[in-house]
């Protein structure tokens, strides 16, 4: 999936992580197993970031952990 954005904020980056984070379950359930397992059993992911101030909004952040 590649996503085009008109303006790189917090709340898009928020965004596409959750489209990126739900795309991934999708493929882990389309091969057999359970959503509920991923977080524990499923690939793990490294996103590298710049130093953009968006990527670093303690709102956003504090989300992403909760949700993913």
């Amino acid at each position: 999936m590649v996503e085009f954005l008109k303006k790189g904020n917090s709340y898009n980056f928020y965004r596409v992580l959750k489209l990126f984070y739900k795309e991934l379950i999708n493929k882990w359930v389309s091969a057999g197993d359970r959503a509920s397992e991923f977080a524990e059993k499923g690939a793990k992911i490294v996103i590298i970031l710049d130093n953009a101030f968006f990527h670093k909004k303690e709102e956003y952040l504090k989300i992403i952990e909760t949700e993913m």
